[in-house]
């Protein structure tokens, strides 16, 4: 009777074992699905807001991708100047395409400008079309 009673109790415990492992792993791929849906709604929130970036000190963490930027120059006695530059091919240069030697500038803070997916684009033109046939 007490053989019986083992290999049941052991078939049950041994049941619950791989239904605590599947769990297990059925629980990590929800966290890591998660995790992915969190940074794509984070991605997707981002290309909608209006200020997707975030502004970066040049000292600390300078800019390093090709693009356009918005500089911000703070000096000592003076109002803080915002300025737009484009960093192509390593050269920064402004608005009139004429290189600029940054170092000698000393900007102190940075915020790539966001580049609109054609998409959201066409979404807008979309609700304009509609709020004109009304």
């Amino acid at each position: 009777m007490k053989k019986r009673l083992r290999k049941k109790l052991d078939k049950q415990c041994a049941a619950i074992q791989r239904l605590s492992e599947a769990m297990t792993r059925f629980c990590g791929d929800m966290q890591t699905s998660t995790k992915r849906l969190q940074g794509l709604m984070a991605e997707m929130n981002g290309s909608l807001s209006r200020f997707p970036t975030v502004v970066k000190d040049w000292y600390t963490n300078p800019p390093i991708h090709s693009g356009e930027y918005i500089v911000w120059f703070c000096r000592k006695g003076h109002k803080v100047q915002t300025r737009k530059y484009m960093f192509f091919q390593g050269k920064w240069l402004d608005s009139r395409n004429c290189e600029v030697d940054m170092h000698k500038l000393r900007p102190a803070m940075w915020m790539m400008v966001p580049v609109i997916n054609p998409g959201i684009l066409e979404m807008y033109e979309r609700r304009e079309d509609e709020q004109h046939k009304d």
